[in-house]
């Protein structure tokens, strides 16, 4: 199907509006607009979502030592001022994080020396016991 876009509509739309909200605004494909925009080098003005730092974001530190002390996700998201699913969100990605992180280690450790290997597995058990206790609360 073909559409018929008019390039001064859209450079007015993308002024206010995402190039996603455009093309609903214009009742077409969003991959068409897409397409359309890259051929003519249209940006919009309105930052996206992805480019947005989270609020909660920048807690993320506080949040994970609070619930390694014993707080609930309850208590962290009514002393930081924030949601207690987006709370639990971060503990989820954060753990999920470590492990993988931990996985990492594991396959480097291949070609390191004993006492190196040692030191190692000392760090692997302190975050092991950290995630233990991050999924009991969780």
């Amino acid at each position: 199907m073909k559409y018929s876009i008019e390039i001064d509509i859209v450079i007015e739309l993308l002024k206010t509006k995402t190039v996603k909200q455009a093309a609903l605004h214009l009742q077409i494909p969003y991959n068409v607009l897409y397409n359309f925009c890259r051929r003519n080098e249209l940006k919009s003005s309105v930052p996206s979502k992805a480019g947005r730092r989270n609020e909660s974001d920048q807690h993320i530190d506080e949040i994970v030592k609070m619930y390694l002390a014993g707080a609930s996700q309850m208590q962290i998201a009514k002393k930081i001022g924030i949601c207690q699913v987006t709370v639990h969100n971060i503990i989820k990605k954060t753990s999920h994080h470590m492990r993988t992180k931990s996985e990492a280690a594991r396959l480097r450790d291949a070609n390191k020396t004993e006492d190196e290997l040692k030191q190692r597995a000392a760090a692997a058990n302190a975050v092991r016991m950290a995630m233990g206790v991050m999924n009991r609360f969780g």
